[in-house]
């Protein structure tokens, strides 16, 4: 381990109208980390960011706050990371000049019952570069896996998972899903995981199928399995107040409660009007966990996607039984007292501080469009952030967005082509859509995926619960010095063998690609050509139905 020196730094004020307020010049290097957000730039300095309060929302209806998965962690690439404490009401805003950090209580999420005056206290660790500080706050910061847990069920690396939002929408029945799965089968796709999404129960928080669309889930969860599908269920925190399951939690006392604490907080979600788990209290823990895998074990599941959970769905001002130090102490709990008793197959769509549970962590769905705005282009970024802030099993979500309207073809194909050698592979959309020529294509590129992908997928799965190392890894990993490894956001490494490099525009069949200084490169996508690290290939041609990428030629892991 190279050395590296942290530092301690405290503000305290004691005029309660004083907000402590650090920042820190971007330049001359790069930052990352932070949170997931709606336009995901890496580095930060990018975009410009107005300060906001730094927890959770989602970032469908809150696109200018910070997204499901976050972490008080930001990372430079001049070898500085900033950590900071989880009891500040930390503000954060950034710029292409300054990342600024603020402490403050008054109109923000945070809770203050005893009125004290914000601190503003924080680490600074300086080590020899990027990768060196990055390492050391992974090993001694971040929470990390115990090494006796298991990675989560290789199935969902190996094989691709089939969702059923947002393709049959209101249109979910028994009939439609069991056409889904026959259509896959049909097209010779490999099938993993089928997820029965949004809309399979009567009123949104009762945990039972609606008996007018499936009048016999028991029978159509059965066939699915003879089909060799695993068949995951969507779950998430709330009750919409005209469910049984919203009455039930009332008499018995297990939502959030409004400010008052009388009562419980109603809030607007996706679906509607209604409340969240009370994740703080035991009994309300164990109520609606049993309540989750009775429905599983009923109908023969073999797993749940939990969705939600972001401060953004708490009611302003919210009680629960525990007071927790930061409202994102909900997300934690979420995951790490309810979502974690349900196994390896278990995915989730939030993360603070849950890096120490081996889980599939699901990307905020993103647009059915090429942009930087949840589009195509933000997929990389996003998952390179959540690979530093400790998040390695990173499910990006659909193929070609998650959409209500059908994908643009193209963007479709170019969409396949770099979910392909990310850890997990996901459709909602089906290629029969397209037409013969996609379903054609899909399967070409799923064997690719089976030859190039899945075995050192795994295999570095594996690893991460020893080292706390990302699978998908920026160019800076193998070169921490480099400084054009450190502001590419369009390339990705698996691990340290393999360098991918998609095409992410429209109408386009050439880009500019950089390999990493300091290794010989070997095509993957043409005749095996070998190129010194270092460089920019430019106008590399790469036509509709490919994907470029290359493998370290001197690779040692």
């Amino acid at each position: 381990m190279e050395e590296v020196e942290c530092y301690r730094i405290v503000w305290e004020t004691y005029k309660p109208t004083f907000a402590p307020e650090d920042c820190f010049n971007m330049l001359p290097g790069h930052w990352y980390g932070g949170a997931e957000m709606d336009t995901q730039d890496w580095p930060l300095e990018k975009g410009n960011r107005t300060m906001v309060p730094f927890v959770s929302s989602d970032l469908r209806a809150e696109p200018e706050g910070f997204g499901s998965v976050l972490d008080r962690y930001f990372l430079s690439s001049m070898g500085v990371a900033v950590i900071i404490d989880d009891n500040v009401p930390l503000h954060v805003g950034t710029s292409s000049e300054k990342l600024c950090l603020k402490a403050w209580y008054d109109r923000s999420p945070f809770p203050n019952p005893n009125g004290a005056q914000p601190m503003l206290n924080y680490s600074l660790c300086v080590g020899s570069d990027v990768k060196a500080v990055h390492k050391y706050v992974v090993d001694n910061v971040l929470p990390r896996v115990n090494t006796t847990k298991s990675v989560p069920d290789t199935t969902q690396m190996q094989l691709p998972r089939w969702v059923t939002w947002p393709y049959l929408k209101s249109k979910m029945n028994t009939t439609t899903v069991n056409n889904y799965a026959a259509s896959i089968v049909n097209n010779s796709l490999a099938h993993g995981v089928l997820e029965i999404g949004d809309g399979y129960s009567t009123k949104y928080g009762d945990f039972d199928f609606d008996q007018t669309k499936f009048p016999d889930p028991v029978g159509m969860i059965g066939q699915l399995k003879q089909e060799q599908f695993k068949v995951s269920l969507w779950a998430h925190p709330f009750a919409n107040y005209d469910s049984m399951t919203f009455v039930e939690g009332l008499r018995k006392g297990h939502w959030v409660n409004s400010a008052k604490g009388n009562a419980p907080g109603i809030v607007k979600w996706w679906n509607g009007y209604g409340t969240v788990i009370d994740v703080t209290s035991k009994d309300a823990r164990t109520w609606f966990i049993g309540k989750t895998r009775s429905l599983l074990q009923d109908y023969g599941c073999d797993g749940v996607y939990f969705d939600g959970g972001e401060v953004s769905y708490l009611p302003a001002g919210f009680v629960t039984e525990s007071e927790p130090v930061v409202p994102d102490e909900y997300a934690t709990m979420y995951v790490g007292e309810i979502a974690a008793e349900f196994g390896p197959s278990t995915q989730v769509s939030v993360g603070y501080k849950t890096q120490d549970v081996s889980m599939f962590v699901r990307m905020t769905e993103r647009r059915s469009t090429w942009g930087d705005r949840r589009g195509l282009k933000s997929v990389i970024p996003t998952a390179l952030t959540m690979g530093i802030l400790g998040y390695p099993f990173v499910n990006p979500g659909p193929v070609g967005g998650s959409s209500e309207d059908m994908p643009d073809p193209e963007l479709y194909v170019r969409w396949m082509e770099l979910a392909i050698f990310l850890p997990v592979i996901e459709f909602s959309w089906p290629p029969w859509q397209f037409g013969e020529e996609m379903v054609q294509f899909a399967q070409k590129m799923l064997k690719l995926r089976e030859d190039v992908v899945i075995a050192p997928t795994i295999k570095l799965a594996r690893e991460s619960l020893e080292t706390g190392e990302p699978i998908i890894r920026p160019l800076w990993w193998l070169a921490p010095k480099d400084n054009i490894a450190h502001v590419v956001d369009s390339e990705f490494l698996i691990g340290n063998t393999t360098l991918v490099a998609p095409i992410l525009a429209p109408s386009t069949t050439m880009r500019d690609i950089y390999l990493p200084s300091g290794y010989k490169w070997k095509e993957g996508l043409r005749n095996g050509v070998v190129h010194d690290g270092g460089q920019m290939l430019k106008d590399y041609q790469v036509n509709l139905y490919e994907i470029a990428y290359f493998t370290r030629v001197d690779t040692e892991a």
